[in-house]
């Protein structure tokens, strides 16, 4: 099987995700198509300098820095009103906002031309924009023009109510210019190992990693990786791969696709057998999306405990990852069968190891792995489960040379708040 380096920048990547992470939003938001400042919105409001604080947190896609004077964001005035913040070098900027306090206004981040706006008219509270593509965003205030208490929304804006609406912004996302690839091929001769050459134990796992094959608008099928996380029949895949219910209910989740046994040679994507396939329309939920960790987790909602018992489950490790620790990048590169990378026969193993582990700041925190493990497109997704303890130590989705991986660390709070109790998560 050929591998082919694909690389795919951060400022395509977040045009897709600007739609789609609107779409699994929690805060109401409605989408405009792209549109100039009219002379009803524009407003004259000089840019504003922004003074950020030393303290920033990684992001997958860039970083994010504390506002140390969100008073320098503030509603002066029952009138129409803006900011812009830009940033240098950067493909994309996102917002989060700590409150927002405007009912029967409106509060719009848009892009510095007012495209692509987001309209926030209600109270809400721990608010992250979309990415919006450029090097800033703007923000407006949109005063309502009714002046009496009684509106159709059923919220009277300060123009009727004399009370001066507000909102505080925390932090400014900023994505990265550089090219970010998805997949990369990082070794000088293909080294992939068919998953029917393992171990009874180890394949017993892989049996839990599936196929996800998503037919999209354009009318292309595309491919990711997915993998069962714990008992209670939840997949878990990328952000880019499946970011909204209409993705999942397109997509077909494919169990034991692989080559029939260890001296078989790999098959064509549409040409492998199938073991089973749950159409995801009916099948399979969307439970949450997160573009910032660039992970989804769904749940199987049609007959999961016995797919459960047939395929198995794997468990996220709740403990650090450590440079040079070997394991094992379960996947379906180009939707092919699954198999493994950094092994060229399996009489003649070579365990992949970590050859990066990446920390929020000195002696912080892991947040990501890296690793030179050949992937291709159809890896997004795939999970890295340590040699030693079984355990998925981080979820492949980048590409570089080395690739990467979001690290468990950073993923446990997450999927624990969504499944307790299904034993998806283990100390280490």
């Amino acid at each position: 099987m050929a591998l082919r380096t694909r690389s795919i920048s951060t400022l395509l990547l977040l045009t897709a995700l600007v739609s789609s992470a609107l779409a699994l939003s929690h805060v109401r938001v409605r989408i405009h198509r792209a549109a100039s400042p009219t002379a009803s919105n524009a407003t004259t409001s000089a840019p504003v300098s922004i003074n950020s604080s030393s303290s920033s947190s990684g992001s997958l896609f860039g970083f994010v820095e504390k506002v140390a004077d969100p008073a320098q964001f503030r509603i002066a005035a029952c009138a129409p009103q803006s900011w812009n913040v830009t940033r240098a070098n950067v493909s994309a900027v996102w917002l989060d906002f700590g409150a927002i306090d405007a009912p029967g206004d409106q509060i719009v981040v848009s892009a510095l031309d007012g495209s692509h706006p987001q309209v926030f008219d209600v109270a809400l509270a721990g608010i992250s924009t979309a990415p919006i593509v450029g090097n800033g965003v703007m923000i407006a205030f949109r005063p309502s023009t009714i002046t009496n208490r009684s509106s159709t929304s059923g919220s009277a804006g300060c123009a009727a109510t004399g009370r001066m609406p507000s909102f505080r912004l925390e932090g400014i996302g900023s994505a990265l210019s550089r090219p970010v690839r998805k997949e990369s091929v990082c070794s000088a001769q293909e080294k992939l190992l068919n998953t029917k050459c393992l171990a009874t134990a180890l394949g017993a796992r892989a049996n839990a990693v599936l196929r996800l094959a998503t037919a999209k608008e354009d009318g292309k099928t595309y491919f990711c990786t997915g993998w069962l996380w714990g008992r209670r029949g939840h997949v878990v895949t990328n952000f880019h791969c499946l970011s909204r219910q209409a993705h999942a209910d397109q997509t077909k989740f494919q169990f034991k696709v692989e080559m029939p046994s260890c001296r078989d040679k790999p098959c064509a994507p549409l040409q492998c057998a199938v073991g089973e396939t749950l159409d995801g329309r009916g099948a399979v939920e969307l439970v949450k999306a997160d573009a910032a960790l660039d992970i989804a987790v769904l749940r199987i909602t049609k007959d999961a405990d016995r797919v459960v018992r047939q395929y198995g489950y794997l468990q996220l490790r709740d403990g650090d990852a450590e440079e040079r620790e070997p394991f094992l990048l379960v996947q379906h590169p180009n939707g092919g069968p699954k198999v493994l990378p950094g092994i060229l026969k399996a009489s003649t193993a070579s365990i992949p190891v970590l050859s990066h582990v990446y920390r929020a700041g000195a002696g912080g925190a892991v947040t990501a792995l890296g690793y030179m493990a050949d992937t291709e497109g159809g890896s997004s997704g795939s999970p890295l489960i340590a040699y030693a303890d079984k355990l998925v130590i981080g979820v492949h989705h980048q590409g570089g040379c080395p690739n990467r991986a979001v690290a468990s660390g950073l993923l446990v709070n997450f999927l624990r708040a969504l499944a307790s109790d299904n034993d998806g998560i283990v100390k280490a």
